[in-house]
C-alpha cells in the first residue's frame, strides 16, 4: 500500500522545519507544554479578556491534538492492512469485536460507502492486531508489550474526550495530555524512519 505523506511535515510542534497550516500556532514541544500549563491558570486569576484568550487556546490544542490523532490512526490503519486481510483478523480478534465491525460494515455499506472489514475496526482492535505482531512493541520502542499496551490506552481515552468534547483533563492532567500527545508524534517518527530505511 503507498504510504501517506510523511507524518513529520505535520508534525512542528517538535520540528519546526518546512511549512504546515498550524505552524504558526505551535512550532516547538516547548509551546505546547507553556500553552497547556496557561490553560490549567484558576478561572479567577484571569480577566475577562484572559478568559477568552484560554478559551481560544484550548480551541487551538484540540484542533492540533485532534490533526494528530487523524495521522495516528491514519497509519495503524495501514500497518493492520499491510499484515492482515479481512479472513485472518479472526486468528487475534474474538467473534464480539469481529461481529461488531461486521455491523458497521453492513451499515455504512448501505450507506454507499465501499470499505474493507479492516476499515471498520476500532483502535482497541487495531491495537490487538499489532501487539500480536511480533516484535511490534519493540520496533517503535517499548520494553514489552504492557507498555505499548498502556500508551494505546492513554490515546483512546484521549480521543473519546475529544470526539466527545469532553474535559481533556477530568481525569488526568494537561502535563499528561502533553505527553501522550509527545508519544504521539514520537511513534510517527519512528514509524516514518523504518519506512524510510525499508525504502533505502
Amino acid at each position: 500500500m503507498e504510504r501517506q505523506a510523511p507524518a513529520s511535515k505535520w508534525l512542528h510542534f517538535m520540528d519546526d522545519t518546512g511549512a504546515a497550516p498550524h505552524r504558526d500556532l505551535i512550532r516547538t514541544e516547548d509551546e505546547l507544554r507553556r500553552l497547556l500549563d496557561e490553560l490549567t491558570l484558576p478561572p479567577h486569576s484571569a480577566g475577562p479578556r484572559e478568559t477568552r484568550d484560554k478559551r481560544t487556546d484550548d480551541l487551538v490544542v484540540r484542533m492540533f491534538l485532534f490533526g494528530l490523532l487523524t495521522l495516528f490512526e491514519t497509519r495503524l490503519l495501514e500497518l493492520v492492512q499491510h499484515v492482515y486481510d479481512d479472513q485472518s483478523l479472526g486468528r487475534v480478534l474474538k467473534p464480539a469485536r469481529l461481529a461488531a465491525a461486521r455491523r458497521l460494515l453492513a451499515e455504512r455499506g448501505k450507506r454507499g460507502e465501499q470499505l474493507r472489514l479492516v476499515d471498520c475496526l476500532q483502535v482497541a482492535d487495531k491495537r490487538d492486531l499489532l501487539l500480536a505482531e511480533e516484535g511490534f512493541a519493540e520496533r517503535f520502542g517499548y520494553d514489552s508489550k504492557k507498555s505499548a499496551h498502556r500508551f494505546f490506552t492513554q490515546v483512546e481515552m484521549l480521543r473519546d474526550r475529544l470526539v466527545h468534547a469532553q474535559d481533556l483533563v477530568a481525569a488526568s492532567s494537561w502535563e499528561e495530555v502533553a505527553e501522550t500527545a509527545r508519544q504521539l508524534a514520537e511513534f510517527l517518527r519512528v514509524d516514518e524512519r523504518q519506512g524510510e530505511q525499508t525504502a533505502d
